[in-house]
């Protein structure tokens, strides 16, 4: 055998388990096109927060580049939380995804097919992401609050955190806009993972291009998560801001109380008020997100690939 200095080989000699190298491809994936389409996220952001209803797209790239400290650089504000919260979230989501789906497996060892396969990779991708979630939300809360372009949250990650600690309601702070999050986010994981994986397999299996098959399931898992799933990330992101009504006490009373009244104010646009620049950098982000995730894989631990690619071909 020779001994060729690879990749998979520094993945040997690092002793890096299936588990460890999965956890890298996926926080690295997730890491990665963050950063790349942080710009459009910020647009879409500031967007759901509807500070500026009557603002077109431009209107609220102008607001960004005239922030204090603005510029091209106004950007990428938050991408430094929304890095500290996504590299542990793709990682532990992966993690506890790869941990539920076994014991699910091994549950119904008896009776596999395709149909239970995308059951289990459904129900143990929404557990999955209902932990990882419940972990490093403070982190969302401080990258909604930095987005949000307020004074106040822009003199760096200790002085956000005080701040949102200091207002009405204390720690809990930190998990203002959380039951939006899990409406939204558990879903989305589960829609997520079940489709790629779904259509990525079917195509996979008539002869597709690998890599036309990660675009295909990329682009059909990120299309149907804006379609059925963006009015809670709207919620999400107004709760996280712990706004108060004019009695003083918080605006809004729950998830559904916070999209009734945003639907109040302007229907179901304002309900779905930047859904169209978010489908345009959620599609490629996801693509990229996949195919920085699947190179890693190859790249760090080949065997793991034609573990996959062998199960994929007994479901044929």
């Amino acid at each position: 055998m020779t001994s060729t200095p690879t990749m998979a080989a520094d993945a040997n000699r690092w002793n890096l388990s299936d588990g460890q190298v999965k956890f890298l491809a996926g926080s690295l994936g997730s890491c990665t096109s963050k950063t790349v389409f942080a710009p459009l996220q910020r647009v879409t952001v500031l967007m759901q927060l509807g500070k500026y209803p009557h603002l077109s797209i431009q209107g609220h790239i102008d607001v960004i580049m005239k922030e204090k400290n603005g510029g091209v650089r106004a950007f990428w504000k938050g991408n430094l939380y929304s890095i500290c919260q996504r590299f542990p979230f793709s990682g532990s989501n992966y993690w506890f995804f790869l941990l539920f789906r076994d014991w699910l497996h091994a549950l119904v060892a008896s009776r596999r097919s395709s149909t239970v396969d995308v059951t289990c990779n459904a129900v143990a991708s929404a557990a999955a992401a209902c932990l990882a979630t419940v972990l490093v939300f403070p982190m969302e809360v401080m990258r909604t609050r930095t987005m949000s372009g307020e004074p106040k949250f822009q003199r760096g990650i200790v002085n956000t955190f005080l701040e949102v600690k200091k207002g009405p309601g204390g720690w809990l702070n930190f998990y203002g806009g959380l039951s939006p999050a899990l409406l939204q986010r558990v879903p989305d994981m589960a829609l997520n993972m079940t489709v790629y994986q779904t259509v990525r397999g079917a195509l996979k299996r008539r002869g597709w291009d690998d890599g036309m098959c990660v675009i295909a399931g990329s682009t059909s898992a990120a299309l149907a998560s804006v379609a059925l799933l963006y009015p809670f990330d709207v919620a999400k992101r107004r709760m996280s801001m712990r706004d108060l009504g004019a009695d003083g006490t918080l605006k809004y009373k729950g998830t559904w109380d916070c999209i009734r009244s945003v639907y109040a104010d302007g229907g179901l646009r304002a309900v779905y008020r930047g859904a169209g620049i978010e489908a345009v950098r959620c599609v490629p982000q996801v693509c990229l997100m996949w195919y920085i995730t699947e190179q890693t894989l190859v790249h760090l631990s080949p065997s793991l690939v034609r573990k996959q690619h062998e199960e994929m071909s007994r479901k044929q």
